[in-house]
């Protein structure tokens, strides 16, 4: 009977959920949510679609702002979403650029910014990526505007890490969809930003993009990844990557940070195969805006290789010509990174997104 208590005790604390993990990518609600890559056919119905879900994982009404940006890191939509408890919005991006946000009791009378639109209107297929943020008021504004963020979450931002969801990439021609979860961004819930030696703030996840000096108080991504791959013939494999590159914040004001100017490392990608070894493709493809989506083995980014996986890395820490380097006027700063993978079958009767594995902890091949 001691033997079962004890077996029925050690089950039981397996089957505890894992605490949120700072600095992690675990699956846990959070204050900002990141949908790496939506793409919407505005001209064909049949064409590529995007729709993400939103939920509240407490019982008290929550609002979450969402900001649409184009791959180069400029924003151009915003609305808020009501979320009263436990409460689940689904949006369809289709419905949203034609027909304008859905309707928020909570904020009538606050209209949705269409800044940084281009003139004649979207083209026919928008592509970009958007950020959800735990907000405690209705606005038009953007996470790169004044007050949107303030240390201790006392700007239009707050702290609360209470949202979770997931997003869909629908092939309706192929009758194909993706689904993964979107990524969750913790805040730390303290009244000042996380500093490190000499008191200058850490960087977050929108220090670069948003300019803010590390007030947004949220976790970082990884600079490093891996996934899978699969391009033998008649296989499929697309990489979807969402990286920090020069962001409108930055070069309107400059991203300062521990009193210099930030330097955005360039991505270092290596392919390897299933015996380990492995090419540096980096070359292949520069991946200049924040959120891409490229064909593996196309002429965009060739591999000799049938099958294996990808290392992906942004730290600028790697060896070879393209590493950080420190200027008089600035310091390298550890990129950050998601990659997703979407793989079709040789057979086409099977379609995966595979998430990428957090390889934060691990260097690059090659390097010891």
């Amino acid at each position: 009977m001691r033997r079962i208590a004890l077996i029925a005790t050690a089950l039981q604390l397996l089957a505890v959920p894992a605490a949120a993990v700072f600095n992690a990518d675990d699956p846990v609600p959070a204050a900002t949510l990141l949908l790496p890559y939506f793409e919407v056919d505005l001209a064909d119905p049949n064409g590529v679609q995007t729709t993400f879900t939103v939920r509240n994982a407490g019982p008290a009404p929550v609002l979450a702002h969402v900001t649409l940006w184009s791959t180069n890191s400029s924003p151009f939509l915003v609305f808020d979403l009501l979320l009263t408890g436990f409460d689940v919005q689904e949006v369809r991006l289709v419905d949203v650029l034609q027909d304008g946000p859905p309707f928020n009791p909570f904020c009538d009378g606050k209209i949705a910014s269409s800044r940084a639109v281009p003139r004649g209107g979207l083209p026919p297929i928008v592509t970009g990526f958007a950020t959800i943020d735990s907000v405690s008021e209705c606005s038009n504004a953007t996470p790169d505007d004044a007050g949107y963020f303030v240390s201790g979450g006392f700007g239009i931002a707050n702290n609360e890490n209470v949202l979770w969801g997931d997003y869909q990439l629908i092939h309706r021609a192929e009758g194909v969809a993706f689904g993964e979860r979107l990524v969750s961004i913790e805040a730390v819930e303290t009244a000042k930003p996380v500093v490190r030696g000499g008191g200058f703030p850490l960087p977050t996840f929108y220090s670069v993009l948003a300019a803010t000096n590390g007030a947004d108080q949220r976790e970082r991504l990884s600079p490093r990844w891996g996934g899978r791959y699969d391009v033998s013939p008649g296989a499929r494999t697309d990489v979807v990557l969402w990286h920090d590159v020069e962001s409108v914040a930055c070069l309107l004001r400059g991203c300062i940070f521990q009193r210099g100017i930030i330097i955005v490392p360039p991505v270092r990608l290596f392919a390897l195969d299933e015996d380990g070894d492995f090419v540096d493709v980096s070359g292949a493809t520069s991946f200049l805006s924040t959120s891409n989506r490229v064909t593996l083995d196309s002429e965009d980014l060739p591999i000799p290789f049938d099958t294996g996986w990808l290392f992906l890395d942004v730290s600028g820490t790697t060896a070879g010509p393209v590493s950080a380097q420190t200027t008089p006027r600035g310091i390298p700063l550890e990129g950050q990174a998601h990659l997703t993978l979407l793989r079709w079958s040789a057979d086409r009767t099977a379609a995966t997104a595979s998430r990428g594995v957090d390889l934060r902890h691990h260097h690059s091949p090659g390097v010891e």
